[in-house]
């Protein structure tokens, strides 16, 4: 059994005051803590940083992934921007993202290259939800919503896609040929490049995704929120 986790300092990077109160009130049913709130996630970053260098971390981080952009200039323009800054310089807080985003493979990639903890989908039931999660992570354990963990577990195939793969989808997706394809992997010295290799690649991920053509396959991708 994982031992507790001890959750007391919160922040919640959220630009609707309505939410971000909400987020709190369901935070307080749960447990007793200290909760901060950031409307930017600029302002998000500063805080966690002086709070580390003052020696008084936050436990935990909420964040949306998507902002309004507004009269003020920033630099970090959504949640993804201020998870990548905080893993950037070291910053090993607990992180709960709560959005509407809920595509499988995107989300998928949060847990895999930021290390997150939880991911909350927007939505009717998310006070239920954080309950679940916050429990969780109490108990050192990682926490998706139901609704993205059906998806998640009913495209099995998600797990075979490697990051050269992705990069292909991409490349196609901008009208590039399998030759061009070829001579840019050759260019960045990304391995395997060849064109026979391109093709066999893509001939796989055709049939895991029942995909036709690499034109559907690109299409699929670009549903599930990988390009």
């Amino acid at each position: 059994m994982n031992p507790t986790v001890e959750i007391r300092k919160i922040i919640i990077t959220e630009d609707v005051e309505s939410i971000s109160a909400g987020v709190e009130k369901n935070l307080n049913k749960i447990s007793k803590v200290s909760v901060t709130h950031a409307r930017y996630c600029d302002d998000a970053w500063l805080k966690m940083k002086k709070a580390e260098f003052d020696g008084e971390p936050f436990d935990l981080l909420i964040t949306d992934l998507s902002f309004r952009q507004d009269h003020r200039d920033v630099t970090l323009k959504g949640g993804e921007d201020l998870i990548q800054a905080l893993r950037n310089d070291g910053i090993k807080c607990k992180i709960i993202v709560f959005s509407i985003e809920d595509k499988p493979l995107k989300v998928q990639n949060f847990f895999n290259k930021f290390g997150i903890d939880a991911y909350i989908l927007k939505g009717r039931s998310d006070s239920r939800e954080f309950v679940k999660a916050f429990k969780a992570l109490q108990s050192g354990e990682n926490y998706v919503s139901e609704e993205i963990k059906e998806k998640i577990h009913s495209k099995r195939n998600m797990a075979k896609v490697e990051e050269i793969d992705l990069l292909i989808i991409r490349h196609l997706c901008e009208g590039k040929t399998q030759d061009e394809i070829s001579f840019f992997l050759q260019q960045k010295d990304i391995k395997p490049n060849s064109v026979s290799t391109i093709e066999k690649r893509l001939k796989s991920l055709r049939e895991d995704f029942s995909a036709r053509t690499n034109i559907e396959l690109a299409l699929i991708f670009k549903e599930l929120g990988l390009v």
